[in-house]
């Protein structure tokens, strides 16, 4: 099984399949595309601790991961208002 279609299958499982966990760890994938779909399945999932997690993917240096995590942090909403003076160094770079 190629990259393409271990990111599509992450894409396509159910959070509880993996695990939070596991997507932490997926971050740290040398594949942006795996880190990308991580980041999705982070942000569609919520939960305390999504928030630290795309925070950090928002620098990550591939821009998909980055724009992944930013869109995601949108759609989380008010819990994610702590992540806002972090978010400051990106317009501030």
């Amino acid at each position: 099984m190629g990259r393409t279609e271990i990111t599509a299958l992450l894409l396509l499982l159910p959070a509880m399949a993996l695990g939070a966990e596991d997507d932490r760890v997926l971050l740290r994938d040398p594949d942006p595309e795996v880190r990308c779909a991580a980041v999705k399945r982070i942000g569609r999932e919520g939960g305390d601790d999504a928030v630290p997690a795309l925070l950090d993917a928002a620098f990550d240096p591939f821009f998909d991961v980055s724009v992944a995590a930013l869109e995601a942090l949108a759609l989380i909403g008010p819990p994610a208002r702590s992540a806002i003076p972090r978010l400051e160094e990106l317009v501030l770079v």
